[in-house]
């Protein structure tokens, strides 16, 4: 026959006749494997329907349009007629074959190889019967070559339109009772060792499509076979028994070795399309992995936790002079500290990869290493706990030298007036944090050996349970504190009617903008403004952008925490669990008697220390911002003035360093990294792979994280994925956000548990929650998409775990 062959007539070298669909499978067939019987409507007979049509004229008219009119060649495409012959060749094949119900699916020329996928961009018809109705399924399938998303996606890969033509692909309908993908290698991590598969009851097209959330499984290859290391169920309705995996592991494992034999026929990684019928497996489609991606080095656990660190306060791309103030904090927050102990922590410029001052993305190939030093670090932090009391750290001398520098920056920021003095002032403020990382290396050690011992007296005592309230909880540190003066102003809110209706109705902006209007926002107000002049230098968005602003610069934030707050009711006084833990680990026979309690009590005060010296170090630091944002602001003036810059905002696209050069080098400078930031806007910085909690056979999990705070508890998903949501928080919500700070602490009083992207168990996120009394899942990497507003879950903090809630 001319125009159409039987699936076993071809091979991978017929793409021209048989596109790459029709090719693939007729490759399966010859090898063995279980493919449906059918035909391929090779491109001979496109050719013949475009001849006898004309259609050559008005696809070559069209094309010249601009934008390409596919809709035109389409409806000219629907009104032709199939040459007699083709259509007498099909009907026939069709009726010797016997198939019955089948599967009309698009094969292009250009499609499945392995730089263009071309996947979903033409049309399938599925259980399509009859003559009539199979030849005008062939025709839809020719006419989805101008569609016009095929049309753009050829554009965008670079593949010219008269290059390409369209077989079709006739197959029996498989009745599947199960039916998915396969990837022969993980396209999320590049493993290469891994298999993952998407399965959903009946056809598999909604899982392609992106209409149903499907089963998830991981398998990986060992030498003693193959382990499923990863399963999380699909959405497809909830019993109260949980839910149930439609394939078993005998079914996943007899997968995964049919798709390693085909990747094996191949020569390379295959997404394959599958259907289970009567207990056998068919093999609907299988082509290349067009975008795998590298696999990640190996990184310690230490070097894990420094990223999810980093990716807290660090949650996107930062600016170079955002890179300048995290530089500076990281060094002296961290750097200082480790280094001294002989810890080798690499540089800022280690972790980040930075070309032309842009910050590219983050390596994953730094290490966290020990250096000789640490061999002394027992002795010095010996040394250090003799001399310095974590209970009194806050009379430290060098903590008021620190704060009597940034007065005097501060005082003195008005009277700079050249760029080569404000880069002074600048200089001095970051030189200045080297106080607050000097703080914590002094006071550092004889907290944590106070720790130590604590839990280790703990564990003899048997009373290891009671550690988390001892340690963290009814620590008085500057965010708790600053949170109870925001459930004060909510409070004010609360009781003042006209103020009720003013928050409960209009959306923060209009609040701030009708507040002068009504008699009691004057009142409000002027609390308003004595809390920002206390806590305004925080950072908006909770992070270490100093391009983000405040909450000064932006109280539009805080009036949406305030708004939240309302539904939270009337504050009541919690009973603090620290003095009820304490009494009930002094009652033991060990802990209770001398001379261990009067030891055990000393080392626990000097133990919670830890969590307020981090809090309240960050906050005065923090407290650095306002003044570096005034001089910059200036700076940029400067620099429009001088016609360097477009706007004084720019200024964020230059270093410290480059702040008194050359106007005209500048304005290069300043040019080509917008241009590059540009390019970078839709590249992630932090590789959301370096973020992703693995953990074997996540049981029927949604979200698998770290353990954060403990407990269990069900509520309804708020995504809030930036300070701008805030306000969208409501009581007993499950906060999931991609990361959390001190900023979005204020939440938590609202939220029944809390699920973050980033993080790790010593996070503000965990710790706080903590404190609060709600479960938090730490470190998931992948929780603000998967889990969606609106869905029910139940949180367990204390496995690290997001399960679909029971109905």
């Amino acid at each position: 026959m001319e125009y159409v062959k039987v699936l076993s007539e071809l091979q991978k070298a017929d793409i021209g006749l048989a596109g790459g669909k029709g090719a693939s499978l007729g490759e399966l067939v010859r090898a063995g494997l279980p493919v449906p019987e059918g035909f391929v409507v090779t491109t001979k007979a496109y050719d013949a329907f475009l001849k006898i049509n004309g259609l050559d004229g008005i696809i070559r008219e069209a094309l010249k349009e601009n934008p390409p009119n596919g809709k035109r060649i389409r409806e000219a495409f629907l009104r032709a007629k199939i040459p007699r012959e083709v259509a007498e060749e099909i009907v026939s094949t069709y009726r010797e074959m016997n198939l019955g119900s089948v599967a009309v699916r698009s094969s292009a020329t250009a499609e499945d190889l392995p730089g263009a996928a071309f996947a979903g961009q033409h049309e399938t018809f599925l259980n399509v019967k009859g003559e009539e109705e199979l030849l005008k399924a062939v025709k839809g399938c020719w006419a989805s070559l101008w569609s016009d998303r095929a049309i753009e996606y050829r554009e965008k890969m670079g593949i010219p339109h008269e290059t390409v033509k369209m077989a079709v692909v006739v197959q029996r309908m498989v009745n599947a009772e199960v039916s998915g993908v396969m990837f022969t290698a993980n396209p999320v991590t590049g493993r290469i060792d891994e298999v993952v598969i998407n399965a959903s009851p009946g056809l598999g097209e909604a899982i392609v499509s992106g209409t149903v959330t499907p089963d998830h499984y991981v398998l990986r290859k060992t030498r003693f076979g193959w382990k499923v290391v990863e399963k999380r169920p699909g959405m497809r309705g909830i019993s109260k028994r949980g839910r149930e995996f439609v394939l078993s592991e005998k079914d996943l494992k007899r997968l995964a070795s049919l798709g390693l034999k085909i990747q094996e026929h191949f020569g390379r990684p295959q997404d394959i399309e599958w259907a289970i019928e009567g207990g056998k497996i068919f093999i609907l489609q299988a082509r290349p992995i067009t975008t795998l991606p590298e696999p990640l080095p190996e990184m310690g656990r230490l070097a894990k936790t420094l990223i999810r660190t980093l990716a807290e306060i660090v949650p996107e791309r930062p600016l170079p002079m955002d890179l300048e103030w995290i530089r500076a904090l990281f060094s002296n927050a961290v750097g200082r500290v480790a280094r001294y102990f002989g810890l080798g922590v690499p540089a800022i410029d280690e972790i980040f990869i930075v070309e032309d001052g842009i910050p590219v993305k983050v390596n994953p190939g730094f290490s966290v290493r020990p250096r000789p030093g640490i061999l002394l670090a027992p002795f010095k932090a010996i040394r250090l706990a003799l001399k310095y009391k974590p209970s009194a750290w806050e009379s430290d001398p060098l903590l008021r030298e620190y704060l009597s520098r940034l007065e005097k920056i501060k005082a003195t920021a008005d009277e700079v007036s050249s760029r080569e003095e404000i880069k002074s002032a600048i200089e001095g403020l970051l030189d200045n944090l080297s106080l607050i990382g000097e703080l914590r290396k002094r006071y550092l050690p004889g907290i944590l050996l106070s720790y130590l011992k604590v839990r280790l007296m703990l564990k003899l005592a048997r009373r290891d349970s009671y550690s988390h309230q001892l340690l963290f909880t009814c620590v008085e540190t500057k965010v708790i504190e600053t949170n109870r003066e925001l459930e004060g102003l909510a409070e004010f809110v609360r009781e003042t009617p006209e103020l009720r209706e003013l928050f409960e109705n209009h959306e923060p902006e209009e609040i701030l903008k009708l507040l002068p209007g009504i008699p009691a926002g004057a009142e409000f107000l002027e609390k308003f403004r004595g809390f920002l002049e206390k806590y305004g230098h925080r950072e908006a968005a909770g992070s270490a952008m100093l391009s983000h602003g405040t909450w000064s610069e932006r109280p539009e934030i805080v009036i949406g925490i305030i708004k939240g707050l309302l539904s939270a009711g009337s504050m009541e006084k919690k009973p603090c669990r620290f003095e009820k833990a304490l009494e009930g680990v002094l009652s033991s026979s060990f802990l209770g008697k001398r001379p261990f309690r009067g030891s055990f009590v000393r080392s626990l005060e000097n133990a919670r220390v830890l969590h307020k010296l981090r809090e309240d170090t960050r906050f005065y630091a923090m407290a650095s911002i306002p003044v570096m944002k005034k001089l910059l602001r200036m700076a940029g003036e400067l620099l429009v003035g001088e016609g360097a810059l477009e706007e004084p905002a720019d200024v964020f696209y230059l270093t410290v360093d480059e702040l008194d050069e050359e106007p005209e080098v500048i304005a290069e400078k300043v040019k080509r990294r917008k241009k590059r930031w540009e390019e970078l806007r839709d590249v992630p910085f932090i590789d959301p792979r370096l973020l992703l909690e693995t953990r074997e056979v996540a049981e029927n999990a949604l979200v698998v994280g770290i353990p954060g705070s403990p407990g269990i508890a069900e509520g309804t998903v708020k995504v809030i994925r930036g300070p701008h949501e805030f306000h969208k928080l409501r009581k007993g919500d499950v906060l999931v956000a991609p990361y959390t700070t001190p900023a979005w602490t204020p939440l938590f009083k609202l939220a029944s548990a809390v699920v973050v992207d980033t993080g790790g168990p010593l996070s503000h996120a965990a710790i706080v929650a903590r404190e609060y009394g709600i479960p938090a899942v730490m470190g998931t990497g992948n929780a603000t998409k998967v889990l969606k507003d609106g869905m029910r879950v139940k949180v367990d903090g204390t496995r690290g775990l997001v399960f679909p809630a029971e109905v």
